[in-house]
């Protein structure tokens, strides 16, 4: 071999050494920075001060939410450092003036760290980064002040916006890895020998004159003592009471019932009806009472129920349940097999309102892009017309009638049902809920199993923003996020950049249509605009808050394994049958919701969409979400697994209700669709109509009213066959609906 050529070879060798060792070090480094091994920490701060209220402003023509600081002010934030290499990032403007915007932490004992002094930024946002000379889990807190640009108090504002506590992350094996899931571990009732009565009938048995729910009477003086052999560890106690009175007008006397364990009182609570009488009804209602019982772990408990007073009233205990906790393994995300779920719930989106159906004057290109790479249904009915009773339909599978609420105020879901977030957390998944609403929140029960919650007024984008914070740690998990957006509800008040994305004139259909329902001039167009254009900016703002989720779950490389669901919780009246808004009829432009499907083992993917256009209702769709994305089974709904997935079923009828409830609608109102036909009775009135649904919300013809009404009365009296028939099994196997114990009884 010539020297030249030994030469290249050690050349050669030396170069692959060198690389070898380069890649050595590369995969090193990146082992330290993948996802599986380690977690960027990542906190929004709030001011804990008295600032300007937030509120979106424009600079080079980026839209944020922004706080507006003074000259001589200073925005405060109170903070516990996360972890290691701690830094704050933010963004600031001006709003006029020149000024600086000066940075400083300050310790507990008072120290202050001058940490920056910047020029705000002429009109256009900058982002600055500052490290923080603090150790994890030390608390401090920062100051952004407002300066003349000498250091001093003067004249203008600053504006600062997404406030972000940074640091590094932890090893995946010394985070937590587990999840505290709850189940009813005993039912104290099950198997009790005591004998159980039926309570007098109530507002929701009285129109079948069925006699009330099965519960274990309580007498004043009379003690019942239920027994435990052994208390798990984090047990908690939950009673669930009825009350109602006994006969027509009785003279009722105030109760208590005592809950106490080995003599020790757990709770005093009062129990009186909670319902006022309704066409002839008896009021009733029920009470949830909860207790710890962690002085009992490891022992025998005695359980003790007694009335006090309570002349003229029944008083009986449907449930006696100990719940009990367990730690369940999370699971690790995985890019091959890893599967995580989105549902996103939207109140007050009617789907003949979105691109897919042919209308063309809003703005809605991320549901018509699901649409069209998944799995629509065409026609998906509500159980009620507004947002509580449909939501908790869609969370526990099973409809109002059996959850309770919606039907009367005050009420809360029993301890008894599970919710889909539950049975996710039973599955090892990481749970968490943004939402705008009230409706999933601890009054309604509807926010267990939810191990993040926040709840509050704020735009779609807002609440995007902080899921994305969230799934900065979440995300090495497999995980199950819902997001509950209200902005699309009665009144419809968009911003003007949401406004910009739609067609900002009314559809003249629109305008002709109320015209010909109030001839002064000027109105029809003013509440056509309001029904038309502002709408579909709210609809348009949701949309694009979405689009931002997606790309954030794209640019992560989560998209792909996320299931997304897109499921409305009713749709909104626009004067079809001369009202607005929502929960005051139970016609298909307040029912007929859109339900999208998109993402692992969902058809359509590798071609056309697919549209579903058999019936569905809203607890079917429960089904759906808990079995594609793998968080429960269909033990224990009252709906079935739909068609393309399940069997069909052309026949299927589609019940809805609508009560009576206190701030949201006097009517009481019961429907059935089938076959395209509806059978809406009133039910103060008796009176009922036969809708034939095919010409479209406002156009319906009573088939009653038909020359040849045989057939048609014959169909009538099956849908209120069968709707009576859904109606008692309903009632007679529902759980229990109990009420707030902190708006009836104190602990």
């Amino acid at each position: 071999m010539s020297l030249s050529s030994r030469q290249a070879v050690v050349a050669a060798i030396r170069l692959t050494v060198v690389v070898a060792l380069i890649l050595v070090v590369s995969a090193w480094w990146l082992m330290q920075k993948a996802p599986d091994f380690r977690v960027d920490l990542r906190v929004r701060l709030q001011p804990n001060n008295e600032v300007a209220m937030p509120g979106y402003v424009i600079l080079n023509y980026q839209r944020r939410l922004a706080w507006s600081v003074s000259a001589g002010q200073m925005a405060r934030f109170q903070v516990v450092i996360p972890g290691e290499e701690a830094v704050v990032r933010f963004l600031e403007g001006h709003l006029e003036g020149l000024p600086d915007v000066a940075v400083r932490m300050v310790r507990t004992d008072g120290e202050r760290v001058e940490l920056g002094q910047f020029h705000a930024s002429e009109a256009a946002w900058k982002e600055h980064r500052l490290k923080l000379p603090a150790s994890p889990n030390e608390e401090v807190e920062l100051e952004f002040l407002c300066l003349d640009g000498r250091g001093r108090p003067g004249l203008g504002s600053i504006l600062l916006s997404d406030v972000v506590l940074e640091s590094e992350g932890r090893p995946l094996d010394e985070t937590e890895n587990t999840v505290t899931a709850y189940a009813i571990g005993v039912d104290l009732l099950a198997n009790v020998s005591l004998d159980k009565v039926h309570a007098p009938g109530n507002f929701e048995t009285s129109r079948l004159f069925m006699p009330g729910p099965a519960c274990l009477p309580l007498e004043d003086g009379l003690s019942r003592t239920l027994h435990v052999d052994e208390v798990p560890p984090g047990a908690e106690l939950s009673v669930v009471l009825h009350a109602a009175p006994i006969g027509v007008d009785p003279q009722i006397e105030p109760g208590r019932v005592i809950v106490a364990a080995d003599e020790l009182v757990l709770a005093n609570v009062s129990v009186n009806p909670l319902v006022k009488s309704l066409g002839g009804a008896s009021p009733s209602g029920e009470l949830i009472v909860s207790a710890d019982l962690s002085e009992w772990v490891g022992k025998p408990l005695s359980v003790s129920l007694e009335l006090e007073g309570g002349g003229g009233l029944f008083v009986g205990v449907r449930e006696v349940l100990i719940r009990q906790p367990e730690e369940r393994l999370r699971r690790a995300f995985k890019k091959e097999g890893g599967l995580n779920t989105l549902l996103v719930i939207v109140d007050g989106l009617r789907p003949d309102r979105l691109g897919f159906e042919g209308y063309d004057r809003g703005h809605t290109p991320v549901l018509e892009s699901l649409a069209e790479t998944g799995l629509r249904y065409e026609y998906a009915v509500a159980p009620s017309s507004w947002a509580l009773p449909s939501v908790a339909t869609l969370l526990t599978g099973v409809h109002p009638l059996t959850h309770g609420l919606g039907l009367h105020p005050g009420r809360t879901l029993s301890p008894r049902l599970s919710t889909l977030a539950e049975s996710a957390s039973w599955a090892g998944y990481s749970t968490a809920c943004f939402t705008s609403s009230m409706v999933i929140s601890e009054e309604t029960g509807l926010s267990r199993g939810y191990e993040t919650l926040f709840g509050a007024p704020m735009s779609p984008l807002v609440m995007v923003e902080r899921a994305v914070d969230w799934l900065v740690e979440a995300s090495q998990f497999e995980w199950f996020l819902t997001l509950h957006f209200d902005q699309a509800t009665a009144p419809h008040e968009p911003t003007m950049a949401d406004l910009n994305a739609v067609t900002y004139l009314p559809d003249p259909a629109l305008v002709g249509r109320l015209a010909t329902l109030d001839s002064r001039p000027g109105v029809a167009e003013l509440i056509a605009n309001e029904i038309g254009p502002q709408y579909d900016a709210e609809v348009a703002g949701i949309d694009q808050a979405l689009g931002v989720l997606l790309d954030e779950l794209e640019d992560q490389g989560l998209l792909e394994n996320t299931l997304v669901v897109i499921v409305g919780s009713h749709g909104q009246e626009f004067y079809e049958h001369l009202g607005r808004g929502q929960g005051q009829t139970l016609y298909d432009e307040v029912l007929r919701v859109p339900v999208i499907v998109s993402g692992p083992g969902v058809l359509g993917l590798m071609g056309a969409p697919v549209v579903e256009r058999e019936m569905i209702e809203m607890d079917d769709v429960t089904q759906l979400v808990g079995q594609l994305g793998k968080l429960m089974s269909a033990m224990y709904l009252s709906g079935q697994t739909p068609p393309p997935y399940g069997p069909s079923d052309i026949d299927q009828v589609a019940h809805s209700v609508l009560f009576p409830y206190e701030g949201q609608t006097n009517q009481d109102l019961e429907g059935s669709r089938r076959g395209g036909v509806l059978l809406l009775t009133d039910r103060q009135t008796g009176e009922s109509t036969l809708l034939d649904l095919a010409p479209g919300p406002g156009q319906e013809r009573d088939l009653l009213l038909e020359p040849q009404t045989g057939p048609w009365e014959e169909e009538a009296r099956a849908l209120r066959d069968a709707f009576d028939d859904w109606y008692r099994a309903t009632i007679l196997e529902a759980a229990a609906r109990p009420v707030p114990l902190n708006q009836q009884g104190t602990r």
